[in-house]
């Protein structure tokens, strides 16, 4: 059976029907080629087509490729939407049954997306021509579910509240509105969104809008989306505080009566990330937010029984900063990452276990990483060239093996060790460093006789 798929999308680069271009991609399987090219003399036939234009080409055992068709002068909107729906009937009679409809991106663009159904169609119809006669709008989307669109982030709110408004009434319920930074090209770089969620029925509240203006408004912002009436992500991206954004915006959920949430997060990822949730049942730690900042360390509190903190450096040094922090606003749990794992326990604890995290790093050589809590120890290694001797001296001179399971993990396999006895097992013959595994398991015997 000959596996189908195809995608059309109507395209506007202009404000008028004449500027207007159809376009129809299909990818298939089998004889696909042939479907290809009977998708270009269907369309070359159609009422009002100038010109068929593209090509495909093999991609494995898939036939792939893209026809672009120029309209011909002086289209009313009736012939436009007659051969919308004829491209729609095509794709659902003709094509096949294992067709399925998608949106084809095309940057700087105002994208129809044909579907299966009339009535789809023309609520995408309505949709398109609605963002088509909105000057803001730079590139966007309609289909039978909702709309899409970009615009530059100082007319993002009220671009997304004038189509929220506009699409009510044409029976659109998705919306979703992309606001570039000023001098980026869209489509490109970071960018705020807001989107319509299942109720949108705070927007219809002033402080809400208000709040809305003023987040979006602050610069810092970046890759942020926003559903005002349940949730917001806010992103800065940047390495400055987070602190006073998450407590703006969570006073102005509350202030607004908001049931919303949200989280506010700061840094491109790896150490320096910072998260904290906002709204909700619980009261943000912000106090224990700012301590964390000012030390330097990167967190995630958005669960509010188990932090977790970063940093490049010694477990010590983030389990400090923990310590600094008043023990009432304290989790049940703490977890650290450092420059070589982790380290995870109660934060009654945690002081205790960054410094037997330490001292395993310090004494293990070619350590790549380790995991450790209060009942478990697991190390594995950076190098193909391991002392297993040494590795058994420094395990044994860091003491963090007493009182747990001990995991040491080698090519070779894995050797277990609890309360300082190893467990009987097998070793894989010929792994990388089998020798050095097999080292290790002699040095620490000696060292711990059974």
């Amino acid at each position: 059976m000959v596996e189908k798929m195809s995608r059309a999308r109507v395209l506007a680069r202009g404000g008028g029907a004449a500027a207007t271009a159809i376009a129809i991609a299909l990818a298939l399987a089998g004889c696909g080629q042939q479907q290809f090219d009977d998708a270009r003399g269907w369309l070359a036939g159609q009422p009002g087509v100038a010109s068929v234009d593209g090509s495909g080409f093999f991609s494995g055992f898939q036939y792939t490729g893209t026809l672009e068709v120029e309209l011909e002068d002086g289209l009313d909107e009736a012939e436009v939407d007659a051969l919308a729906h004829e491209t729609g009937r095509y794709l659902r009679e003709e094509a096949g049954s294992g067709v399925q409809v998608e949106v084809v991106e095309a940057g700087g663009t105002v994208i129809l997306e044909v579907a299966r159904t009339r009535e789809d169609t023309d609520r995408a119809l309505a949709g398109w021509r609605q963002l088509l006669a909105d000057d803001r709008v730079l590139a966007g989307r309609s289909s039978g579910e909702g709309s899409e669109a970009e615009v530059e982030l100082s007319v993002a709110v009220d671009a997304f509240l004038d189509h929220r408004a506009a699409g009510a009434g044409l029976g659109i319920g998705a919306l979703e509105v992309r606001g570039t930074p000023p001098g980026a090209e869209a489509g490109a770089g970071p960018a705020t969104t807001l989107g319509l969620g299942e109720d949108s029925s705070c927007l219809d509240e002033g402080e809400v809008v208000a709040l809305l203006r003023e987040i979006v408004g602050d610069p810092r912002l970046e890759r942020s989306r926003i559903e005002p009436c349940e949730h917001w992500t806010l992103a800065t991206g940047g390495e400055g505080p987070v602190v006073d954004l998450a407590e703006r915006l969570d006073a102005g959920l509350r202030g607004a009566g908001l049931a919303a949430t949200g989280e506010v997060e700061a840094g491109d990822g790896g150490p320096e990330r910072r998260v904290i949730s906002v709204g909700g049942a619980s009261s943000p730690p912000f106090a224990a937010a700012r301590v964390l900042e000012a030390a330097g360390a990167g967190y995630d509190l958005t669960d509010p029984e188990s932090w977790q903190l970063r940093g490049d450096g010694d477990f010590a040094d983030l389990a400090a900063a923990v310590a600094e922090v008043p023990a009432s606003a304290l989790p049940l749990q703490v977890q650290l990452w450092g420059g070589r794992g982790w380290v995870s326990g109660p934060s009654g604890r945690i002081v205790g276990l960054a410094a037997e995290g330490d001292r395993v790093a310090a004494s293990v050589p070619e350590l790549r990483e380790l995991r450790l809590d209060p009942g478990t120890l697991r190390v594995s290694f950076s190098s193909r060239e391991i002392d297993g001797a040494a590795v058994a001296a420094g395990l044994d001179r860091a003491r963090a093996w007493s009182g747990r399971e001990v995991s040491v993990v080698f090519s070779s396999g894995t050797v277990i060790i609890r309360d300082g006895v190893i467990v009987p097992g097998e070793l894989r013959e010929g792994g990388r460093d089998e020798a050095a595994a097999l080292d290790f398991v002699s040095a620490w015997r000696a060292a711990h006789p059974e």
